[in-house]
């Protein structure tokens, strides 16, 4: 079972709704209990505070629980996470081994809407509530490369 901790402490609001990126490979309940609904694969589960919208995240690797080699993989810019998608403002942009050194918003005519460095980025947050509803995309620069991520914003 997962939990999650909404700070800070003294919080007048620390309900949680938990999520996950695909029921088909597992689940999660309203407690964080996750269900495992596949045999292998990836899923991150979010627990989003109601009051503040702000939302952690969590992956889960399913799988048979058979022993297999262990290989150290490179980082890999599959492993940028941009949550939550679709949003209605603010957007966390995540990423266990890649170091993010800025990204750019472009709206579907390819003009940039705005620039984050990575001293301008909080703790990966990027408040796009200014924009109005419509897809944008965030080329997010890394050490290791460039990534683009589609956001939905309603």
């Amino acid at each position: 079972m997962l939990k999650a901790t909404v700070e800070p402490a003294n919080a007048s609001n620390k309900t949680v709704v938990w999520s996950s990126s695909d029921a088909t490979i597992a689940t999660v309940n309203a407690t964080g209990t996750v269900t495992a609904k596949s045999i292998n694969g990836t899923v991150f589960i979010y627990a989003t505070n109601t009051a503040s919208g702000k939302v952690g995240v969590c992956k889960v690797i399913v799988g048979t629980g058979k022993s297999t080699p262990a290989i150290a993989d490179e980082p890999n810019l599959d492993d940028v996470y941009v949550y939550p998608n679709p949003t209605s403002g603010v957007i966390q942009v995540t990423s266990y081994e890649l170091q993010v050194t800025g990204i750019e918003i472009f709206d579907v005519m390819g003009r940039n809407v705005g620039t984050l460095r990575a001293t301008s980025l909080q703790n990966g947050t990027i408040d796009i509530a200014h924009l109005p509803t419509g897809v944008y995309f965030l080329r997010i620069q890394t050490e290791a490369g460039t990534i683009t991520r589609r956001v939905i914003k309603n």
